[in-house]
């Protein structure tokens, strides 16, 4: 049942992956951003391209229900540490972990 859903997983990552990156560079050369920021973008832009990477594994097919509890306790996570040590920036996180959790929640594996 995953082999049918796994393309949509890996496409809706993708595109967040590239509208995260469009996002920084745009900030970054629009708006005077602080290093911080620039900083946690970029960690959130490598986050997805590991999920993504990770998708691809023989391994994640055969026990992809752990994995994906490890990515949304990990989201999760980051959700909240992002929240209490960012406080001005904290729009970010908010706007991307409740689409990331949607997508891993709503996909029939």
């Amino acid at each position: 049942v995953i082999i049918k859903n796994i393309t949509f997983f890996r496409s809706i990552a993708l595109i967040l992956w590239i509208i995260l990156i469009i996002w920084t560079i745009l900030e970054t050369l629009l708006v005077d951003s602080s290093n911080e920021l620039i900083f946690t973008r970029i960690l959130i832009c490598v986050s997805f391209v590991a999920v993504v990477i990770i998708t691809f594994t023989n391994n994640f097919l055969r026990y992809f229900s752990y994995y994906l509890q490890i990515i949304i306790w990990s989201f999760i996570i980051g959700l909240f540490t992002f929240k209490i040590f960012e406080e001005d920036h904290s729009i970010l996180v908010s706007a991307v972990v409740p689409a990331a959790l949607f997508i891993l929640l709503n996909t029939d594996f």
